[in-house]
């Protein structure tokens, strides 16, 4: 298996926009296997040792030590600064335009040292586990830009968008990243304002790294997946070419959340047991209606391309 390229289904778009609900279902689905925000493999896993979903830290879960280990056999595991520097230097508009100019990762600073680093991890996992699709919900438009530019990487993105003045009402929420710790790691916020640019820009450039592979890329929107699961479902399997026979989720939009091994994420990826996929539209009540307004004006371009304005 080692020489074969690995299949990865990378979910892109902005957070808070329900990739960690996606990608927990997609891991129950036969032959793939959830991973979470691989993106973060460098700081939050190595450097800071922060919980994998199945609440051990990084360094104590058998799954990410064995993947570790047979990535780098023979090696120490990288140094992650100089990895998470080049990650973060891999922005929206930087990959937006060298993909738009036909560059490839490696011909920007850092790309080629971070994907050799990436392909021996991701082959390990597939060659650990077994399974046909790793799916990764680093959602990063530099993330994609490197997965699409790997010639050891199968790659396929699913363009994950949901209506901005829910994510906008989202960011607004404390949410624990981490509870681990004398003082829990709480993720980040934003304001209306900022999340509303950043919804832009990355859906943006989400696009523009995958619009030369229209074979390669899906659009999905929340609201049609948590609507209908399984026929979301079946369609991203379609996408990347597989056969499944039964889906996860039954009658009632219920799935039972099996044990993965997810890095970074919505806390939501630490649940266990039968969970229901359902709507959450706490915004169009909470939401203020100048946020509202606010968030309205600032997408309005990709609110219509979307569909969000085509009436409720």
């Amino acid at each position: 298996m080692s020489g074969d390229p690995v299949k990865v289904l990378f979910i892109g778009g902005f957070g808070r926009s329900g990739s960690t609900l996606l990608d927990n279902v997609l891991g129950q689905v036969e032959g793939f296997l959830s991973c979470g925000e691989i993106s973060y493999l460098w700081d939050r896993g190595i450097e800071q040792d922060r919980l994998c979903s199945c609440k051990n830290a990084f360094s104590a879960c058998p799954f990410w030590s064995r993947v570790v280990a047979r990535a780098f056999a023979g090696t120490a595991a990288p140094d992650p600064a100089p990895l998470v520097a080049a990650r973060e230097s891999l922005t929206p508009k930087r990959v937006a335009v060298a993909a738009m100019g036909g560059l490839a990762a490696r011909d920007l600073d850092g790309g080629g040292a971070l994907l050799d680093c990436l392909e021996p991890v991701y082959r390990a996992i597939r060659d650990e586990t077994g399974c046909r699709v790793i799916v990764d919900s680093s959602k990063a438009p530099g993330h994609g830009f490197l997965l699409r530019s790997s010639s050891a990487i199968d790659a396929y993105a699913l363009h994950l968008v949901r209506d901005p003045r829910a994510v906008a009402y989202s960011w607004q929420k404390k949410m624990v990243y981490d509870p681990t710790g004398e003082e829990p790691m709480y993720m980040s916020r934003h304001s209306p304002l900022r999340s509303s640019r950043l919804w832009n820009t990355w859906n943006l450039a989400t696009e523009r790294v995958w619009r030369s592979l229209p074979e390669r890329y899906e659009r999905l929107r929340y609201e049609e997946f948590v609507g209908s699961p399984a026929a979301s479902l079946r369609r991203i399997v379609d996408f990347v070419g597989e056969r499944v026979e039964k889906l996860p989720v039954d009658a009632s939009n219920r799935f039972e959340m099996g044990a993965i091994h997810a890095l970074a994420g919505n806390p939501s990826r630490f649940e266990d047991g039968p969970i229901e996929i359902r709507s959450d539209d706490k915004w169009r009540r909470e939401l203020p209606g100048w946020q509202r307004l606010l968030v309205r004006t600032l997408t309005l371009p990709l609110l219509l391309r979307y569909g969000y304005l085509r009436g409720r």
